[in-house]
């Protein structure tokens, strides 16, 4: 049986792959990180606190998880945010045209799109959009 923090390394990985390896996500942003290194340019996507939950079934530590997302922009209005938002969608989201994520060591990574919301901080002129999907995850 797989640990618990593989999976949400696994995903995180299979996450970075899959939007770094995106030219029109990648034409969009000046990156993907875990945290944005100081001066980073705008706008860029980081990583959330994930929240991993289990779902045993058949003696197999399945996962039923949430997977966090933060993106930035420093334009004037929401647009950017959510151009952003439809791309990492169109790119996570598990769906007929769009496979779920392999993991190798764990398994099958179903993403669903599940809330975001902009918070606005006008003191940095900063959109910043928090972005939840949910998972569930079927260990091998």
């Amino acid at each position: 049986m797989v640990t618990r923090p593989v999976l949400m390394l696994e995903l995180q990985v299979a996450v970075q792959t899959r939007l770094l390896g995106d030219s029109t996500l990648m034409g969009m942003i000046t990156g993907v990180f875990e945290q944005a290194p100081e001066g980073q340019a705008f706008p860029y996507i980081t990583y959330g606190q994930h929240v991993d939950g289990t779902d045993p079934t058949f003696r197999k530590m399945n996962a039923n998880s949430l997977f966090l997302m933060d993106i930035f922009s420093q334009q004037g209005a929401d647009d950017q945010c959510y151009q952003i938002l439809a791309e990492v969608r169109r790119l996570l989201q598990t769906a007929d045209t769009n496979p779920p994520l392999t993991l190798t060591d764990y398994g099958m990574a179903y993403l669903h799109y599940d809330w975001s919301t902009i918070l606005k901080e006008p003191d940095y002129n900063v959109r910043h959009m928090p972005v939840r999907f949910r998972v569930k995850a079927y260990e091998l």
